[in-house]
């Protein structure tokens, strides 16, 4: 059988972007609304040509690749892998690139079909198709295979371009249907223009996309996306590790990305989309629960109680069980108006980007000082803050301010209410001064949940006083029924004395001996 080419192949499969080419129209560069697709073209730089050829690869190189197949050789691979390593270094800013007002830049504004092989495309639109390229096995200079990704991607004025892309956001490997079409913006090198006959779209690479979701994405992602941010940025946070500095990768411009954002925000905006968000996590973790139950019913019949796999179908059941009291919880929590932490501890994974509403005390909040800055953010607040449903175990809160007047230091009791974005189960050594009245001490490292927010919100002292006047009130009546008890005790020993000295005093005498 003859290699089919990705523009056949591309051809013959029924995109969605065939359908939804007609209603795009021109819009800003950047997304800036949920309601706005961002597909308009940036400038590209002129000389990454020339860093091609200063990594030796040459224009008979970047020919080859105009016809890719769905089956990549080991050549193919390997060369697109060094081009991929040029748009990292770039996107890094390991590269320097010439200046974009430099004269004769305005030629890459060309139209695709006469921009050189080899150029920087700097391109927004909608991927409505995804499929996966067959790499070739690893091999002893290439230890692992790298996985490449056909993507098609709609442009304004029905334009379409196919691009081989190395990586594709996380949630578009499982749930691909339900997450395209796909607002993104991207950065590639074109590999091949488009045909003079137009049936042949162009091809271009791309190390990454940036994506932007409107739905089918978790509540506090959608807010983000909203604002700009990039969503395929949260694939890189890393569960139960220390923050990444920026060189370790991209979870460190997740972070100040995302808490660049919230520095903008109205704070009641966040607390009203965390409420709605509560209600929804309680909706959700009860099919979650229904779905544990019935398998837990399914486990129970499917085997006898002998099995040879009897330590996994233990952890089986074991994580069902799990996630009924963490659905349980979150209910509990729910009819309250609050977000229950238990998913933050228990289920971190599934819980990123989602927005959370959370009451407790703040016992720390300090300066962190941002360098060099992100934005407009040159500094945030690190909140150590103690619900009454996390077992007196803290959440750090990263808050993009503070209420006037809100106290800081190591040593705090304030009550605060957060409607934050849950970010990671952050690894941290803790603190000499957190919890230092806790019994038994906290261990000396922590993977705490991290929420980033705009503000907490601060809450009268009262309510705090109110629990802590509860307590005594409560413990006042125990030490009342308990004196009270002492008392009728005492009256009913006196009685049933008198009764003795009465029944001594009438009885014959023969019968005193046997008197108590």
């Amino acid at each position: 059988m003859s290699r089919r080419s990705l523009a056949t192949s591309a051809a013959l499969r029924p995109a969605a972007a065939i359908l939804l080419s007609g209603a795009l129209v021109a819009a800003a560069a950047r997304p800036c609304s949920a309601q706005r697709t961002p597909h308009v073209d940036g400038p590209a730089d002129r000389d990454f040509r020339t860093l091609l050829r200063d990594a030796g690869i040459t224009a008979a190189d970047m020919a080859s690749l105009a016809s890719l197949d769905e089956r990549l050789t080991g050549d193919e691979a390997a060369l697109l892998a060094r081009i991929v390593f040029r748009l990292e270094q770039l996107d890094r800013g390991q590269l320097a690139l010439e200046d974009q007002n430099a004269p004769g830049v305005h030629a890459q504004l060309a139209p695709l079909d006469q921009r050189p092989v080899g150029s920087l495309l700097e391109l927004s639109g909608q991927v409505t198709s995804v499929a996966p390229l067959s790499s070739p096995a690893p091999s002893g200079d290439r230890p692992t295979a790298a996985n490449y990704y056909a993507c098609r991607v709609a442009l304004p004025a029905d334009k379409h371009l196919l691009v081989v892309a190395a990586s594709i956001p996380r949630a578009w490997q499982t749930t691909a249907d339900e997450q395209l079409p796909a607002p993104v913006s991207f950065r590639a090198v074109l590999l091949r223009p488009a045909s003079a006959d137009d049936q042949s779209p162009p091809l271009a690479l791309t190390h990454r996309f940036q994506w932007y979701p409107q739905d089918h994405a978790p509540s506090g992602v959608l807010w983000l996306a909203a604002q700009g941010y990039d969503a395929a940025l949260l694939d890189d946070v890393q569960q139960g590790r220390p923050l990444a500095r920026t060189d370790e990768g991209r979870e460190a411009a997740a972070f100040y990305q995302a808490l660049a954002r919230l520095a903008a925000a109205r704070p009641m905006e966040l607390t009203s989309l965390a409420r709605h968000a509560v209600r929804d996590a309680a909706q959700a973790w009860a099919h979650r629960a229904a779905d544990a139950t019935a398998r837990l019913a399914e486990l129970a019949g499917s085997r006898p109680a002998a099995d040879p796999d009897e330590p996994g179908r233990e952890s089986q059941f074991a994580a069902l069980r799990r996630q009924q009291n963490i659905a349980q919880h979150v209910a509990a929590q729910a009819k309250r108006g609050l977000s229950s932490v238990w998913p933050m501890f228990l289920d971190a994974e599934r819980s990123v980007g989602e927005l959370f509403l959370v009451e407790g005390i703040a016992r720390r909040a300090v300066r962190i000082v941002v360098e060099p800055p992100v934005g407009e953010l040159t500094h945030y607040y690190e909140l150590e803050i103690f619900p009454r449903d996390s077992q007196n175990q803290p959440v750090v809160c990263c808050a993009a301010r503070l209420p006037e007047g809100f106290p800081t230091g190591d040593q705090i009791r304030e009550p605060v209410q957060v409607a934050g974005i849950f970010f990671k189960r952050w690894l941290y050594v803790r603190r000499p001064a957190a919890a230092p009245d806790r019994s038994p001490p906290l261990p000396e490292r922590l993977a705490s949940p991290l929420l980033l927010a705009a503000q907490p919100l601060r809450l009268p002292r009262a309510s705090a006083d109110a629990q802590r006047g509860g307590l005594w009130g409560g413990a006042a009546l125990l030490a009342a029924l308990a004196a009270a008890g002492a008392v009728l005790a005492r009256i009913a020993w006196r009685d049933r004395l008198a009764r003795t000295q009465r029944a001594r005093y009438h009885a014959p005498l023969d019968d005193l001996t046997r008197l108590p």
